[in-house]
Formats: structure tokens, sequence, C-alpha cells
């Protein structure tokens, strides 16, 4: 039995290892002293386990897991440019049995002041530094109640921390 879907697809996993950008305050804040959030939205959500048989696993245990977690994103201004969007794309990935994959993307949109044109490095700063931080209890509520629903272990994502500069 197979099907074709319209979904859309999951985050590219394989510069994961890179991480985002070095944290640069000046170029943060030059974004964030310019912005109100305004609206965060879920665009798109996926959830699927290994074992989605219908015989229930009796086997399963309450545990943590720790699953791997990874984020994309992208960003647009408005034609007018008083109005700055990213779509951030989470997933998780546990890989313990029984295995499960959560993907959950964000719409965040900002009211901006007018000012100088902003940089791509200026908006990729803000984007991994600032809008993921501001979208990551979103995300992690989603994974949480989505794996108790699941009858999965018990699953609590780390608290998201900016870094601090001396």
């Amino acid at each position: 039995m197979g099907s074709v879907t319209n979904e859309p697809a999951p985050p590219d996993t394989s510069q994961a290892d890179e991480g985002p950008p070095p944290y640069n305050p000046a170029r943060v804040g030059s974004v964030a002293k310019r912005v109100d959030i305004r609206d965060v939205q879920l665009v798109h959500a996926h959830f699927e386990r290994e074992d989605d048989d219908a015989i229930p696993h009796d086997s399963l245990t309450r545990r943590v897991a720790e699953p791997e977690v990874m984020v994309e994103l992208e960003h647009a201004t408005s034609p007018d440019g008083l109005q700055l969007h990213y779509l951030v794309r989470f997933g998780t990935v546990a890989d313990e049995s029984p295995s499960f994959r959560v993907y959950a993307f964000f719409r965040l949109s900002y009211e901006l002041e007018e000012g100088d044109p902003l940089t791509d490095e200026q908006l990729e700063q803000f984007g991994y530094w600032n809008v993921v931080f501001n979208a990551w209890p979103y995300f992690r509520e989603y994974v949480s109640s989505t794996a108790n629903r699941a009858g999965l272990p018990r699953l609590t994502l780390p608290v998201m921390r900016v870094p601090r500069t001396s």
C-alpha cells in the first residue's frame, strides 16, 4: 500500500553537525531593537512512529528519551519592508524502541521599524539566536504533548539558552 503526499520535506540533516553561526550579539541586537513579535503559527506538523501496527506494545517502559534535534530556518521581508517573517523547521528523532520522529514548522512574524536595510548576516544571526529562541517553547510543548498522547517515553527537550559574551 503506497501513497503520494504533498507534505513538506522534513528538515535536512546533512548539515546538522555544523550548527548555527557563531553568536554575534551586535548583529542580533541590530535587528532585535527594531522588531516586535506579532505572531507564531504552526504551519506543518508530522508524527511518525516505528510500531504503528494494531497490536499495542505493553512492553513500552516510561523513560526519558534524548532525541536528536534538527533546525532549519528561512526568512523573508515584506515588500514594504515593515514585516519580517521566518519559517523555522524543527525535527526530532528518537532511535530508542519504539523509534519515532516529530516535525513541526512554525512561522514567526515580526513588525519591523523603519531604518537601514538589514543584511543577510544580520537576519541570519537574528534568526538563529532570537527567532529559534522564540519558537523553541512551542516546539518543546508540541513534542512533549505528542509523545505523551502516543504513549511514548516521557520526553522533555532541554531549555534553550542564549550564549553570554564576556
